[in-house]
């Protein structure tokens, strides 16, 4: 076999070997994004609330706010999931009156371990008059280093339930969710916290759950 036989042998051997660490790599890059987020419960619902109608209330400040009324149908459709019947959105006397709360504070500079990953392969050879010859294949997949100072934020969203009473409401259930991310944005997480909050529902009470959720595509 000629050296250079030999050398192609040889790289044919490496890309073979390392076919599976790269599907892995990439596989690890295209896995679906989840958002971590930590749930705290207070509720005084040992009977639960199946069966019964509910509302969902905007602030002065959220009425006719069409991003409020997306969020709105997220916690409608968790809510309905658990038995409760929808009223829509607006004010009823005889029905549960929900409430949101949802804010994102300055956002933080961090500093953490990087995620960028190499991998490299090298083939030589060579040889030396009558009685000398090597061939050498090398492989170097350093994955490492540090990242940037990057900005994050920290997304809350408050959910409370009010029980109507002749003498004024009653609050029977409050919950909140924090998570934290590199943007600014609660519209692309928003869904994900409200599947958080009511992932259990109504949950442990006076207990903080970290509660991991699948984002939606974009």
């Amino acid at each position: 076999m000629t050296p250079r036989n030999r050398i192609e042998g040889l790289a044919g051997l490496a890309v073979r070997t390392l076919a599976p660490l790269l599907g892995a790599i990439v596989l690890l890059g295209g896995c679906a994004s989840t958002l971590t987020s930590e749930v705290t419960s207070f509720h005084r619902l040992e009977d639960g609330l199946s069966g019964e109608r509910f509302v969902v209330v905007p602030s002065e400040s959220q009425a006719g706010s069409l991003e409020f009324e997306t969020y709105a149908g997220f916690v409608r459709e968790a809510l309905v999931g658990h038995g409760l019947l929808d009223g829509g959105i607006g004010n009823r006397a005889d029905a549960l009156r929900v409430g949101m709360a949802y804010s994102v504070d300055s956002g933080a500079s961090v500093v953490g371990p990087g995620t960028r990953g190499e991998v490299g392969i090298g083939v030589g050879a060579g040889s030396g008059g009558f009685s000398m010859g090597g061939i050498g294949i090398g492989f170097g997949i350093p994955i490492g280093g540090t990242r940037e100072a990057a900005a994050t934020w920290r997304r809350s969203l408050t959910v409370t339930i009010d029980r109507p009473r002749a003498t004024g409401a009653e609050r029977v259930f409050e919950a909140t969710a924090v998570s934290r991310g590199q943007s600014a944005a609660v519209t692309p997480v928003m869904q994900a916290m409200v599947q958080a909050i009511f992932r259990d529902f109504p949950g442990r009470n006076g207990v903080t759950r970290i509660v991991e959720v699948p984002l939606p595509a974009p």
